[in-house]
């Protein structure tokens, strides 16, 4: 955890239970790049799952990219790292291997290809400020509801109200 008092992890808490800092904003692209053009350090962590996703959210680190150590993606057990090469090796890229090869896990494995692969000529947006965050849309509602967080909805409209005075 850093030295920074505001980012300590309180005593008797694991980084795991700290809760979130609800004073925080959300970090967003043009936070991003006014950081960038400051100078000022932009710390990026990698969390393996959801107890060390929540310690990062703790120590207030400005991006944590979220993913699974074992195989990047679910569904195709025993297919790490290593097992992946071997295959690329023996039988180039998954629509060039012998259907019986990974067998009933073919099509997982071409869909998660797909969700791999980056697409770089996707049109995304004109200006970055498109992407500024204006608050929850009246759909919001409703889906904290059926995602079953009664916390969630309070927090952003908290956060809404300190935005409209920014």
């Amino acid at each position: 955890m850093s030295s920074h008092p505001s980012r300590s992890v309180p005593p008797g808490l694991s980084p795991v239970n700290v809760p979130a800092d609800p004073g925080r904003l959300p970090m967003t692209l043009p936070m991003l790049a006014e950081k960038k053009r400051l100078g000022d350090p932009i710390v990026m962590v990698t969390a393996y799952d959801y107890p060390s996703a929540r310690a990062a959210e703790a120590a207030s680190v400005d991006l944590a990219l979220v993913g699974d150590s074992a195989d990047g993606y679910p569904g195709i057990l025993g297919y790490g790292p290593k097992s992946a090469a071997r295959f690329v090796e023996r039988h180039g890229a998954i629509e060039d291997s012998p259907p019986e090869v990974l067998g009933t896990h073919r099509d997982e494995a071409l869909l998660f290809k797909n969700l791999a692969t980056l697409v770089s000529d996707a049109s995304l947006f004109e200006n970055v400020e498109e992407l500024r965050w204006r608050g929850p849309g009246a759909e919001f509602g409703p889906w904290a509801v059926r995602i079953a967080d009664p916390k969630l909805e309070p927090r952003i409209r908290a956060l809404e109200s300190r935005l409209s005075r920014v």
